[in-house]
């Protein structure tokens, strides 16, 4: 387990003790604070590569820092009020931790070994590089608020003016009818044959009592013919 595991993870359970009665805390902001400083400091293969993570880990910090202005004073208490969900209006400086977020997860994603070569070799340096993946981090945020905005604005019930299945007399649905209603009138038992169900193969020939493989009847046969 590498070092920010056991950072995170030492992290979360202070964070989870903290947040026992629903109230913010800022250990998790904490967190990104102290894993982007690590990463802006980390030592990698070129400079190509050390410079994005280094601007990783500015934006990851960036991120922390937003968290912790907005819990201490844009949106201090418990998360909820009562200890139920509630609708609240959502500032402006509060999208400003998510968005970093997602900057920081874009350009962590794309730094690694086989892509960092690759653009390097393509002469493209590493600012344009990192104003690609603010770009991308800005679409992908505008598009999740659309959604989110159409969720919100979706009607939570829809009227409708059909009948319940289980209603008497709904015209979209019947009952099945019993087995007993179904199979009433009819006998079980074995089925009788009449006489004129009863067939007889017989032929033209079935009164003679000749051999038909005797050779002497075979002979007589074609005499006949």
């Amino acid at each position: 387990m590498s070092l920010t595991s056991r950072l995170g993870w030492a992290g979360g359970a202070l964070g989870i003790v903290l947040s026992r009665k629903k109230t913010r805390n800022v250990v998790p902001a904490m967190i990104i604070i102290i894993t982007g400083w690590a990463m802006s400091s980390h030592a990698q293969a070129f400079v190509y590569s050390e410079k994005i993570h280094s601007l990783f880990g500015y934006t990851l910090m960036a991120a922390g820092v937003a968290r912790l202005v907005e819990i201490c004073f844009v949106a201090p208490g418990n998360s909820s009020e009562n200890g139920e969900d509630s609708q609240i209006s959502i500032g402006p400086f509060q999208h400003l931790p998510p968005f970093l977020l997602i900057a920081a997860g874009l350009l962590f994603m794309s730094a690694t070994d086989e892509e960092l070569h690759y653009v390097a070799d393509s002469g493209l340096d590493h600012v344009t590089y990192v104003l690609i993946m603010f770009s991308l981090a800005f679409i992908i945020y505008a598009l999740t608020n659309v959604l989110l905005g159409w969720y919100s604005s979706a009607p939570s019930k829809v009227k409708t003016d059909l009948e319940l299945p289980g209603d008497e007399g709904s015209k979209y649905y019947h009952r099945v009818p019993d087995t007993a209603s179904l199979f009433s009138g009819y006998t079980a038992g074995p089925r009788m044959l009449h006489d004129e169900e009863v067939y007889e193969l017989a032929g033209p020939d079935d009164n003679n009592d000749e051999d038909p493989f005797d050779d002497d009847h075979h002979l007589q046969r074609q005499g006949r013919a």
